[in-house]
Formats: C-alpha cells, sequence, structure tokens
C-alpha cells in the first residue's frame, strides 16, 4: 500500500508537470515574437558562461575564440502619383487689335481654368476612391484583428486551464506520496 501509494504520488507530480508544461507552451506560443523560444535566456547565460570558461583556456593553447558577422539588407519602394496641368499657348499676335487680344485672353483664361476644375475633379474622384478603397480595407483589418485576440483568449484560457489542471495534479501527487511516507513510519 505505502509503495503504491508513493508511486501514485509520483505518477500524478509527473504529469501534472508535463501538463502545466504543455499549459505553458501554449501561452508562450501566443506570448512571444518571432523567434523567440522559452528557453532562449537560460540557454543565453549558460552560453556566455561557457565562453567566460572556454575563453582563456582557447588563448592559453592559442586558439582565438571564432566570430561571426551577420550582414542584412533592407529595401522599401514608394510610389506616388500626381497630376499635373499642363496647358500653354503661343504668344498673342502683334496684329490683334485691342477687344480681340483681350477676346483671346478671356478665352485663354475660361480654358485654363476649365483644365484646373478637370484636374480637380479628377483629384478629388481619387481622393474618393481612395477614401473608399481605405474604409474597406480598415473594416477588414478590423474584422481580422477581433478574430485573432477572441483566438489569443481562447489559447491563453486554455493554457491557464492546462497549467491549473497540472498544478492539481501536482499537489495530489504530493499528497498522495505524503499519505504513503506517513503510512510507512
Amino acid at each position: 500500500m505505502v509503495l503504491a501509494l508513493t508511486l501514485v504520488g509520483l505518477a500524478l507530480q509527473l504529469a501534472g508537470a508535463a501538463v502545466t508544461g504543455w499549459g505553458a507552451r501554449l501561452i508562450w506560443r501566443q506570448a512571444a515574437t518571432g523567434g523567440e523560444r522559452l528557453l532562449d535566456p537560460a540557454v543565453d547565460t549558460a552560453s556566455q558562461s561557457w565562453q567566460r570558461l572556454t575563453d582563456p583556456v582557447l588563448r592559453w593553447i592559442g586558439r582565438p575564440r571564432s566570430r561571426s558577422v551577420q550582414i542584412g539588407t533592407a529595401t522599401s519602394i514608394e510610389t506616388a502619383g500626381s497630376i499635373r496641368p499642363m496647358k500653354s499657348y503661343r504668344p498673342l499676335a502683334t496684329d490683334l487689335s485691342i477687344p480681340d487680344a483681350i477676346a483671346e485672353l478671356d478665352h485663354r483664361t475660361q480654358a485654363i481654368i476649365a483644365e484646373v476644375s478637370r484636374v480637380n475633379s479628377q483629384l478629388l474622384d481619387g481622393l474618393d476612391d481612395q477614401g473608399r478603397r481605405y474604409d474597406d480595407l480598415s473594416q477588414v483589418f478590423d474584422r481580422y484583428v477581433a478574430e485573432q485576440g477572441e483566438h489569443a483568449r481562447q489559447r491563453d484560457r486554455r493554457g491557464i486551464r492546462f497549467e491549473a489542471a497540472g498544478l492539481a495534479l501536482v499537489t495530489i501527487g504530493a499528497i498522495a506520496q505524503a499519505l504513503g511516507q506517513a503510512a510507512a513510519s
């Protein structure tokens, strides 16, 4: 009986530790960014300690520590569109009378105003199109963020439940093991 309680307690503790580790892994996968791993700080500390221990030995035997160099590049491409109104006229003929010259200047001014109005209309239409596209993309992005947030909450809850169940198993195993020890004495 004593041995059975001790073994059951040990098995429950091991199972609890495994379940707790699984829950921590689920939460870590949600919280970590990029290539970050759960044990990186411990691995980095061990690596630095190992280097501190081996550097003097390597220098003593004449082998320098190897060094590595990483090179990266980043590129970006930006584009911008623009509309330029272009309207040009030849100089006024010198043989025009003053009323004809004024009429020609008025005609040219009206043509320039019409061109500016056309370009302004195109720009406003383009801005309206951009605004509609932005609103559509904004709605899609908002839905995506909401879905991802809900997914993250569900994964976190699942991980915390695993951790709680693992802790319960470890506790029950410790109690069973303690009962086995108490019964043995």
